[in-house]
């Protein structure tokens, strides 16, 4: 057997002892046998058993002379036939990412499978020609059942590149990508075989394959997390995603606990082992770790899941507390039929949404994840598209509210109010979009355009005739807590060229919960700058008078619900009464929100109120709406 051929036999069993490392690996770790895993499962034999055919065959070809005919024809067939099978389970691997229901998956498979077979036939019965030159230096075969084989290989390969590029939306990236590699290096390497003819590399391309997809995607320690030894999120979303694929129903519980270490160390006992064995020891549903300390728990019975709850939660009581973990509990969140979502990702988003936003337990302590829940989820991502849309495309517009000074007798300032559009020029209400700006943190950018508007309409010709002394506008408690809000501000400013004695920027009293030491030094570095501060709100909440002596503002602003008390309630009457005599004493000047009527009007002028806002005068207004509205009050006033 000349030098070729051994080193072309060498090569393939060095493959066929990769391959037995991966099978030796994979085989022996834990991993779901989802509907991929199966596909790679079957993708792997195919593999090995193709080497082997072709290691045989050469050897076959090589002593075709001592040995009997049929047995060098039956092995060269064999290794074709291996050739087809590794082509058709690369189809089967990519259909089964590619194709979320079970029975479409099924169909498509078994039409590939039925022409699979007729080609195996068609190819047995064609005639086939093995060729040995030089002593063994050059081997291949040739013949109508190598033509079949080919054309066949090919259409299956083209096959899989079609679901590649058609169905990319519905492949995990990593997977999708691996296997387009492998097939370019598999193409790669066939062509140089086809080209020099001694190299016989075909089959160690297989290797290669699935030596990538393997440590690209299969690695069941992919699916694992290192800390528990359950599996992770990843597999979590593979696992919901078949789940859906095939409209299986199932059930949910999902975990937060707290007061326990799940490093897998024994600490305190062991007793963080003891409650992590106790979830690998489960039967009939899968586990999963999720981050730091959360559990997932599926079922097809909701029975099932509801037997464990109980059990987790006795040993929460009384064995585990025991053992070392005193304060460990845990947070409850079931979802008892998941069949109202429809696909993995979203399921997961649901279960964040959930921990973040439902805290309302039942009397088990469970906190249900149902279909209104998630109709609220659904609303919520609808208007952060709404939101991002809006200022992406500069459909975000400043409304001004006038204020109107008792002591002047003319509007001297108003209120800017943010509002937005959608993209059919429907104006969206702040009440839609405020709350889950502030939530996702879009209030940070979104308050930067607005400030920016306000700052382009104070630089305006029209801003200039109007006798506006200042332009108030919100900030919310998110913003007063971002630590670069001062400089953020003033570097808008700048740019502009905008006099800080214009800007007033009203606070609330809950924005200094989150951080009051940010929002003062904030507030003293924009004062320092020569920028105002009002209190907003007034009269709501927890409203009081040491927090406005604690705060450097220069106005309180009284909030209508208060305003509107005062007319109906002695109690309200004599607070406000007390309330504004004290805040005048502390030289504050005060604005009265929500005015509706000429009774309110007096009433608040009389009390020496110096500022009023609401309707009486006018609804928020668009820039040119106010800008027409001060021009026709100037000159109703002359």
């Amino acid at each position: 057997m000349k030098g070729n051929t051994y080193m072309n036999i060498t090569i393939q069993c060095c493959g066929l002892a990769v391959l037995f490392v991966i099978f030796y690996f994979y085989s022996g770790q834990k991993r779901m046998m989802i509907r991929t895993g199966k596909a790679f499962h079957n993708l792997i034999i195919g593999v090995i058993l193709g080497t082997i055919s072709d290691i045989l065959s050469v050897v076959a070809i090589v002593y075709a002379d001592r040995l009997p005919k049929a047995c060098v024809v039956l092995w060269c067939k064999l290794y074709l036939m291996f050739i087809l099978y590794v082509a058709f389970s690369a189809l089967r691997y990519v259909l089964a990412d590619a194709y979320g229901g079970k029975s479409i998956y099924d169909k498509t498979v078994a039409r590939y499978r039925i022409l699979l077979y007729a080609t195996y036939i068609a190819m047995l019965l064609a005639p086939i020609e093995y060729v040995c030159k030089d002593g063994g230096k050059v081997v291949y075969t040739e013949g109508p059942s190598v033509i079949i084989t080919y054309v066949m290989a090919c259409f299956l390969l083209v096959n899989v590149f079609y679901f590649l590029r058609t169905k990319k939306n519905n492949m995990n990236a990593r997977r999708r990508q691996a296997v387009i590699v492998w097939l370019s290096l598999w193409m790669l390497l066939a062509t140089v075989q086809f080209i020099t003819q001694f190299l016989l590399i075909t089959s160690f391309a297989g290797v290669l394959g699935v030596l990538i997809v393997y440590l690209m995607f299969e690695n069941p320690e992919t699916f694992i997390d290192r800390r528990t030894g359950l599996y992770n999120q990843n597999a979590m979303q593979q696992y919901v995603k078949e789940l859906y694929g095939q409209k299986k129903g199932f059930s949910l519980i999902y975990i937060a606990v707290e007061g326990m270490n799940f490093t897998g160390k024994k600490e305190k006992k062991g007793s963080d082992n003891n409650f992590i064995d106790y979830l690998k020891s489960l039967d009939e549903v899968m586990v999963f770790c999720r981050f730091a300390k959360e559990i997932v728990i599926i079922a097809e019975n909701y029975d099932n899941l509801e037997a464990i709850r109980r059990d987790i939660n006795g040993k929460f009581a009384v064995e585990w507390k025991k053992k070392g973990n005193k304060y460990a509990k845990a947070d409850w969140y079931i979802i008892k039929d998941a069949s109202f979502v429809e696909d993995a990702n979203t399921l997961i988003y649901l279960l964040e949404y959930a921990k973040h936003h439902d805290k309302d337990a039942d009397s088990d302590g469970l906190i249900n994840i149902d279909e209104t829940l998630f109709n609220k989820m659904v609303e919520q991502k609808r208007v952060e598209e709404l939101i991002e849309d809006a200022m992406k495309n500069n459909r975000v517009e400043v409304f001004y509210q006038p204020i109107f000074s008792t002591e002047a007798n003319r509007f001297v300032s108003a209120e800017a109010l943010a509002r937005l559009y959608d993209d059919q020029g429907k104006l969206i209400p702040p009440a839609v979009f405020i709350g889950v700006a502030e939530e996702n943190g879009m209030i940070i950018k979104l308050g930067e355009i607005i400030f920016e508007k306000v700052c382009q309409f104070i630089k305006s010709e029209e801003f200039k005739g109007l006798g506006i002394e200042y332009i108030e506008i919100n900030l919310s408690v998110v913003q007063c807590a971002s630590e670069h809000l001062a400089d953020d501000f003033k570097k808008i400013m700048e740019q502009y060229r905008v006099e800080p004695r214009y800007i007033n920027l009203e606070i609330t009293e809950s924005a200094s919960i989150q951080g009051k030491n940010t929002l003062v030094r904030n507030m003293n570095e924009l004062i320092d700058y020569g920028v105002r501060f009002s209190l907003d709100d007034f009269g709501t909440g927890n409203s009081n008078l040491s927090y406005i002596a604690e705060m450097p503002v220069d106005i309180v602003k009284f909030d209508r619900g208060m305003i509107n008390a005062y007319f109906i309630d002695k109690k309200v009457k004599y607070v406000m009464d007390a309330a504004m005599s004290m805040i005048k004493g502390m030289e504050l000047e005060i604005v009265s929100e929500g005015i509706e009527t000429r009774e309110q009007y007096d009433t608040m002028a009389e009390l020496g109120i110096q500022y009023i806002q609401g309707y009486y005068f006018s609804k928020p207004l668009p820039r040119n709406e106010f800008i027409q509205y001060i021009r026709e009050s100037q000159r109703a006033r002359m």
